[in-house]
C-alpha cells in the first residue's frame, strides 16, 4: 500500500512538472497583414476627340423602325456644324463626360466623332454601359432614336459602335466612336445638345 501512495505521488509531481514545462515553452503567434486595393479608373483623352463634319456637310439616309443609316455621302454646302466639350461628371479630376452641341442643324445633317477612352486606374477594365443624355444602353441595339426637347418627336438618330466586352488593360487606351444623324421632326431654329458617356466594370465583373 505504501509502494502504491509513493507510486501515485510520483506520477502526481510528473503530472505537474510536464504542466509547467508545457506553460513555459507555450508562445502566441500572431500575423498581421496589409491589404492595399487597386483603383478602378478611366478618362477620355483629352485631345483625341476628332469629328467628321470639318467643313463641307454630310448627309445619309435613315429610318426609325427599325433604327438604320445608309447612304452616308457629303454635300456641297457648309451649314451645319458640331463642337463638343469634355467635362469631369464625378469630380474624380478625369474627364469622363462628352457633351455634343450641333448648330445650324437641319433634317438629314450626318456627323461621326472619334475619341479614345484611356483606363488610368489600375485594374483592367470593359465597356458595360453607354448612356446617351441620361439613357442607358447595354449591348444590342447599338442604333437608337432619341426625342431631345421632349416634345413627342425623335429628334436625332444615334449609332454607337460595338465595343462591348473589350478588355481594356491599365496605361491602354480602347478607340471609341459613334454617328448620328438630324430626323425630319427637327424644329427650326433648334439648339441640339447631348452628351454621351460610358460606365466601365472590372474585366471580371462583366455580364456574360
Amino acid at each position: 500500500m505504501k509502494k502504491l501512495i509513493q507510486l501515485l505521488a510520483i506520477c502526481t509531481v510528473a503530472l505537474m512538472l510536464t504542466g509547467i514545462s508545457y506553460a513555459l515553452w507555450s508562445e502566441n503567434l500572431t500575423i498581421s497583414g496589409t491589404v492595399d486595393t487597386s483603383e478602378l479608373d478611366w478618362e477620355i483623352e483629352q485631345n483625341s476627340v476628332t469629328i467628321k463634319d470639318q467643313g463641307i456637310d454630310w448627309t445619309c439616309d435613315y429610318t426609325c423602325d427599325p433604327p438604320s443609316i445608309t447612304n452616308i455621302r457629303q454635300l456641297d454646302k457648309d451649314v451645319g456644324s458640331t463642337t463638343t466639350e469634355l467635362s469631369d461628371s464625378d469630380g474624380d479630376g478625369d474627364l469622363d463626360l462628352l457633351t455634343i452641341t450641333v448648330s445650324n442643324a437641319y433634317p438629314g445633317y450626318y456627323n461621326h466623332i472619334d475619341f479614345w477612352i484611356h483606363n488610368n486606374g489600375e485594374i483592367a477594365l470593359k465597356i458595360w454601359k453607354v448612356i446617351i443624355d441620361g439613357h442607358e444602353f447595354t449591348g444590342s441595339p447599338s442604333i437608337i432614336c432619341l426625342d431631345l426637347d421632349n416634345d413627342g418627336d425623335y429628334d436625332i438618330i444615334i449609332r454607337w459602335g460595338d465595343s462591348w466586352g473589350v478588355q481594356v488593360e491599365p496605361c491602354d487606351s480602347l478607340d471609341i466612336s459613334f454617328d448620328f444623324c438630324i430626323l425630319q421632326p427637327a424644329d427650326q431654329n433648334d439648339h441640339y445638345s447631348f452628351t454621351i458617356e460610358y460606365l466601365a466594370v472590372q474585366w471580371n465583373e462583366y455580364p456574360s
